[in-house]
């Protein structure tokens, strides 16, 4: 176990030393391509990477991403705006792991009954729905139909009351389809355990209907769904960065597009922010592979009967 969390964490940095080779070369390409378009092919791709050595350099000895187009330290602005973007994302990952969940047991439980079509019909609708769709459909009717939340996050000032509600729209817009998701999936795999002859000799040894689901039900269940914690996340986080532009919250995602899609004209040229796509690209990634790694830490919690990294699992 220790030797392929070893392994894991070793392929992490390889992964993040390529994508920020990746988006270097490739940002620095765009750019220097529009000015030198008649140049040989090699040459421009030289004139893109003359400078990655200092960069990587830069980074590995000093930590030091470079500045931005305007002269300002990329990897502070992102610091800067970083809290706001984790914030909606760190609240959005507990309000739909918690409300999945508990949705799913209900259903699970009241299988077949009023409640259980209703969840059913919820999950139908909302499962496959966009973050971004979602969002537009609550700033219309919460924040102008209805005027009970803001229609763009507040940016002065404000009360705290305010700046609260300011997190409502953009959180249910992320929440709402992951929580269908994961209804749907644990009242399948609870479903599924309740048949279990284990869970019959439980209840034949006095436990009751409560103690047999949280003791034993669910935790069996949730070896099925902790895939589903790493994979939601980074889906969320990604769909994140179109709520926060739609919502005008000036978070890393406004910085990013800033930065990459609208990008500082110059004479009908583009000019890419490189150090700044790459840095935040970079975390992004970081949090996406860190999170797949404790996902795999979360299975021998979970069961400590699994042996991850292992071509066998032992039964015993």
């Amino acid at each position: 176990m220790f030797a392929y969390m070893l392994k894991r964490v070793a392929w992490l940095f390889v992964v993040l030393f390529v994508m920020v080779t990746f988006m270097y070369i490739s940002t620095k390409f765009a750019s220097t391509f529009q000015y030198a378009r008649r140049l040989p092919f090699l040459d421009i791709l030289k004139n893109a990477t003359s400078s990655y050595k200092d960069y990587i350099v830069g980074i590995l000895t000093e930590w030091d991403w470079g500045t931005n187009n305007k002269g300002n330290d990329v990897w502070e602005l992102m610091v800067k705006k970083l809290p706001i973007s984790l914030k909606i994302n760190v609240i959005a990952f507990f309000v739909y792991v918690s409300m999945g969940v508990a949705l799913g047991i209900i259903s699970a439980v009241k299988k077949d009954s009023f409640i259980d079509h209703g969840i059913a019909i919820f999950t139908l609708v909302f499962s496959s729905v966009p973050s971004f769709i979602l969002a537009f459909a609550l700033i219309l009717v919460f924040g102008y139909e209805l005027g009970w939340l803001p229609p763009m996050y507040p940016v002065i000032a404000y009360t705290f009351k305010q700046r609260v509600l300011g997190f409502a729209i953009p959180v249910m817009a992320l929440s709402i389809g992951p929580i269908a998701n994961f209804t749907r999936l644990v009242r399948g795999e609870l479903l599924e355990t309740f048949g279990a002859d284990y869970l019959l000799l439980a209840r034949t040894k006095g436990l009751n209907k409560r103690q047999v689901i949280f003791r034993h039900a669910l935790r069996n269940s949730a070896v099925a769904v902790m895939p589903a914690l790493s994979s939601t996340f980074i889906l969320v986080l990604s769909g994140s960065f179109l709520i926060e532009v739609i919502y005008n919250i000036q978070g890393v995602a406004n910085l990013f597009m800033d930065s990459l899609l609208k990008p500082f004209l110059d004479f009908n040229y583009v000019n890419i922010d490189t150090n700044t796509v790459v840095v935040v690209s970079t975390f992004y990634a970081s949090i996406a592979l860190m999170m797949s790694l404790i996902a795999d830490m979360l299975y021998i919690v979970v069961d400590p009967r699994m042996q991850i990294g292992h071509k066998k699992v032992s039964n015993q």
